[in-house]
C-alpha cells in the first residue's frame, strides 16, 4: 500500500532584529506587505498575483508585494510589473541565501501569497506558517491541501478578482489575519524528528 509523509518544518521564532534588517534593507516601515517566495517561473501562476496587485492599486489599497526568488522569467516578470505600473509597489529580491533575511521577510509579511497550481506540497507555505504568517491559495491546488479556508489559512478561485478580494479582505482585517497566522502556526508545520520516526518505521514495515 502506498502511504503518504507529508515533508517536515520546525517552528521558528524571528527575532525582532531580523525584522528590523528587513525593514531597513526594503524600507518597509509601516507599510503593509505581501510576500512570494519561489523560482521567478510563469508557471507559478505569478502573473496571477501581479494582476491582482494592478486590481488592488485601481481600487486605492496601499500593500507592498516582496518577490523572493530568481528563475528564467525573471527579466519578463519585471518588465510586465513596469508595463503595468507597479514600479515602486513590487520589490524583488533575487536569490537570497541569509536565511536571518528570509526568516525576516516571512515574519514581517501580513500574508503569504502562493497561487501556484504547478507545485506538490510546497515548502514555502510551511515555512510561512512557522513563524506564524498565513497564506492565500487557489483551492484546490495541491498546495492548498493543508489549509482549511477561514480556520489556518485563505482560499481563492484562479481568477485575478477572487484574488484581489481575499487580499483586500486580509489586509482590512489585521486581527483576523493574525489569528489565522497562529493557527497555521499550530496547524500546519510537523517537527522533522516526528517525519524522520514516521519514514524509519515505514522503511522498517516494509
Amino acid at each position: 500500500e502506498i502511504e503518504i509523509v507529508e515533508n517536515g518544518m520546525d517552528l521558528r521564532e524571528a527575532d525582532p532584529s531580523e525584522r528590523r534588517m528587513v525593514d531597513e534593507h526594503y524600507d518597509l516601515h509601516g507599510e503593509r506587505v505581501l510576500l512570494f517566495v519561489g523560482q521567478m517561473n510563469w508557471k507559478k501562476n505569478i502573473r496571477r498575483i501581479l494582476e491582482a496587485m494592478r486590481v488592488l492599486l485601481n481600487r486605492g489599497v496601499e500593500a507592498r508585494l516582496i518577490m523572493a526568488g530568481q528563475g528564467p522569467s525573471e527579466k519578463e516578470i519585471r518588465r510586465f510589473v513596469t508595463a503595468n505600473g507597479l514600479d515602486g509597489h513590487v520589490t524583488f529580491t533575487g536569490h537570497i541565501t541569509d536565511s536571518r533575511v528570509l526568516i525576516g521577510l516571512y515574519a514581517r509579511a501580513d500574508l503569504f501569497v502562493f497561487p501556484s497550481l504547478y507545485d506538490n506540497a510546497p515548502m514555502v507555505v510551511r515555512e510561512a506558517a512557522a513563524v506564524g504568517t498565513p497564506s492565500l491559495l487557489v483551492a484546490g491546488s495541491g498546495a492548498a491541501e493543508v489549509v482549511r479556508d477561514g480556520e489556518n489559512g485563505l482560499l481563492t478561485a484562479d481568477e485575478t478578482a477572487s484574488v484581489a478580494d481575499r487580499i483586500s479582505w486580509a489586509l482590512e482585517h489585521p486581527s483576523e489575519l493574525r489569528a489565522l497566522g497562529q493557527a497555521a502556526r499550530r496547524t500546519i508545520p510537523r517537527p522533522w524528528s516526528d517525519v524522520i520516526s514516521e519514514v524509519l518505521e515505514r522503511y522498517e514495515d516494509l
